[in-house]
């Protein structure tokens, strides 16, 4: 750094509008929405499974971009996809649209090389994070993170669900067939 000159600016002013630039507002946020606790292991799991929740919930943090937010910007529902940087994060639970479900096999191949045979390639905001984070990782942190989307997708698979709630509906009892595209009443296909 020794060799790069420095430069002369102008700080510019903070361009967040008032009272939510106050940092009372953002302890109020913390206050609703920050889980301050530390990660429990889930007993009736095994080690890696534990070790891949541990690492999606923390240092991975797939929930940042895969959780649609309320309109103050707290996370709502844990990883059922959302609009991020004008992309579509999908959805990493039983709720994807994916017309081929994930394997675990899937979930290793896309996070370590950014690339599935079914589901395609890693774009947008998510190349970034594939190649240039989670390739990091070492095997014994990559399938810890692989397994947990494995358990997603064959509860996907055993429920027999070809069908998930039409999010323009609200609360009304309408669902989306995959392969029909429309909406009809009925919890079940």
């Amino acid at each position: 750094m020794t060799d790069v000159a420095p430069v002369k600016a102008v700080q510019e002013a903070n361009g967040i509008p008032f009272p939510l630039g106050s940092r009372i507002w953002q302890a109020g946020w913390k206050l609703l929405f920050v889980d301050f606790g530390r990660y429990q292991a889930d007993p009736a799991q095994s080690d890696t499974w534990n070790r891949g929740a541990y690492l999606v919930q923390g240092i991975a943090h797939c929930g940042a971009c895969h959780t649609p937010c309320n309109v103050l910007g707290a996370e709502r529902t844990d990883h059922a996809g959302a609009a991020i940087e004008r992309w579509i994060a999908p959805a990493l639970t039983e709720h994807n649209e994916s017309a081929i479900p994930w394997t675990a096999d899937d979930f290793a191949s896309y996070l370590d090389t950014g690339a599935t045979s079914h589901q395609g390639v890693a774009a947008g905001p998510m190349l970034p994070v594939v190649h240039a984070g989670l390739r990091q990782l070492s095997d014994t942190d990559f399938r810890p993170l692989a397994s947990i989307w494995k358990i997603l997708a064959q509860a996907r698979r055993t429920s027999g669900s070809c069908c998930r709630p039409c999010g323009s509906l609200g609360g009304s009892c309408a669902w989306r067939r995959r392969s029909a595209g429309g909406c009809r009443s009925g919890p079940s296909c």
